[in-house]
């Protein structure tokens, strides 16, 4: 009797194991997931605060943002005379990074003045 209820006790005690050690990889995995989300709320804060500046960019400069839930910064570099590249970095802390490039269509006004 003694061996049967070791067994059970064993097998219990390796399956209260399993599901803390499960729980605890969820948790860290969405922690991750919210990471990935704020980072992706960064981009997109960049994105549109750029596109709503186009006209006043010096596109010679690398531009650096504060938001409330991170910084990013923009660093422009020229494809050729009709495209530029936006490589827009979103940072938090010093753990947390995502680089995005895109790839950006010079407007005819802009060609021979800024670039």
């Amino acid at each position: 009797m003694f061996i049967y209820l070791f067994y059970l006790s064993l097998i219990t005690l390796l399956l209260t194991f399993t599901m803390i050690n499960q729980l605890a990889n969820e948790q860290s995995l969405s922690n991750l997931e919210i990471e990935a989300l704020q980072l992706n709320m960064i981009h997109q804060q960049t994105y549109q605060t750029v596109m709503s500046q186009w006209d006043e960019i010096d596109f010679s400069q690398t531009l650096h943002f504060q938001f409330p839930n991170g910084e990013s910064s923009v660093l422009f570099t020229r494809k050729s005379e009709e495209q530029v590249n936006m490589t827009i970095t979103a940072y938090r802390g010093d753990q947390y990074r995502k680089t995005k490039v895109y790839q950006l269509s010079i407007p005819n006004e802009q060609k021979d003045t800024e670039i």
